[in-house]
């Protein structure tokens, strides 16, 4: 699929995006905010 078509799909017709059979994977989800804190930061600007 091209990045147009994709793009077009998820903005025009978002329910068909994703796969019919897709579950989240809560353990594979990011980190809640607060977990974060305290963290070093890392720019990718130098």
């Amino acid at each position: 699929m091209s990045l147009e078509a994709f793009l077009q799909k998820l903005h025009f017709d978002p329910d068909n995006i994703r796969p019919r059979d897709w579950e989240v994977d809560w353990e594979d989800a990011p980190l809640t905010y607060k977990l974060y804190r305290g963290l070093p930061v890392f720019s990718a600007l130098p």
